[in-house]
């Protein structure tokens, strides 16, 4: 009994885990993007680059471990960043300040629909 509660413990924390670095690198991609669109050049491109890189693979690491509804809000947040967000910082694209803010505001909402879906999976998996 005690190691099958030792294991689903592991796992909890291991998922714990997972979700936070997803949230945090969501949160760097969402800065360095941001940051790009106020300075465009080439530093601040391979920060998004980079950026992106990071959140895929705290994306997977999601992917790995969680239930379907957590690995389909992570995968919104990455296909939004991916398909939407990435393109923009492309040479020579031009784009206004209401379509910046729009993609920004629809990556916040993502990143916020899978922080409560991640809380919520946390307390009803510790029995909270």
């Amino acid at each position: 009994m005690q190691s099958r509660a030792t294991g689903r413990q592991w796992l909890l924390d291991r998922r714990s885990a997972a979700y936070d670095e997803l949230r945090l690198q969501a949160h760097r991609f969402a800065k360095t993007t941001s940051r790009y669109f106020r300075t465009p050049n080439d530093d601040n491109r391979q920060a998004v680059e980079d950026g992106l890189w990071e959140l895929d693979m705290a994306c997977t690491r999601v992917e790995l471990i969680s239930p379907n509804v957590l690995v389909e809000r992570a995968r919104a947040i990455l296909d939004h960043a991916s398909d939407k967000m990435y393109p923009m910082t492309g040479a020579g694209v031009a784009f206004t300040d209401a379509q910046r803010d729009a993609v920004m505001a629809e990556l916040t909402k993502r990143i916020g629909e899978y922080f409560d879906a991640a809380r919520a999976d946390v307390r009803s998996s510790s029995g909270s």
